[in-house]
């Protein structure tokens, strides 16, 4: 059996973390990237440390954050103001597509819990009606000695 707990606690923490980088607001793209990559790096430990799927640790890895090149030889002709808001935005989208992804992973781990809750209490449930058909048998049998003694 899993230790749901403890990975569904392990993602909490890495939740919290991710959200609480929401408000990192820095404009130039080699900050936003390398926390990005801080932020994504942690979050693909956090799922090798729960075993998650390599698929889920993949999305992860898709995920792209700005970098200070970006602008450098597009020809943008957009203001530095607006190549920064556009930035920060990038920042916060990949963020938040990993925390979605942190929350799916969240709620498939509850969902397999509950499953295997539900089967272990059948297993429990069929256990407790044998033992009390053969305690009711021996009670009729005690009843019938006792009768006919």
């Amino acid at each position: 059996m899993k230790d749901y707990d403890k990975h569904i606690r392990t993602l909490d923490g890495a939740i919290a973390q991710a959200k609480a980088q929401l408000s990192f607001n820095a404009g130039d793209g080699k900050s936003l990237h390398n926390r990005g990559e801080s932020i994504k790096h942690m979050a693909k430990i956090v799922m090798k440390e729960i075993c998650s799927p390599n698929i889920i640790v993949n999305a992860i890895q898709a995920i792209e954050f700005p970098s200070e090149y970006e602008d450098m030889f597009g020809g943008n002709y957009n203001t530095m103001e607006i190549r920064e808001e556009s930035r920060r935005t990038r920042y916060k989208q990949g963020v938040e597509a990993i925390i979605t992804i942190l929350q799916q992973e969240q709620e498939r781990l509850d969902k397999q819990q509950q499953e295997e809750q539900q089967k272990s209490n059948k297993r429990m449930n069929k256990w407790t009606l044998i033992f009390s058909a053969i305690a009711a048998l021996g009670t009729i049998a005690t009843l019938l000695f006792t009768i006919f003694d």
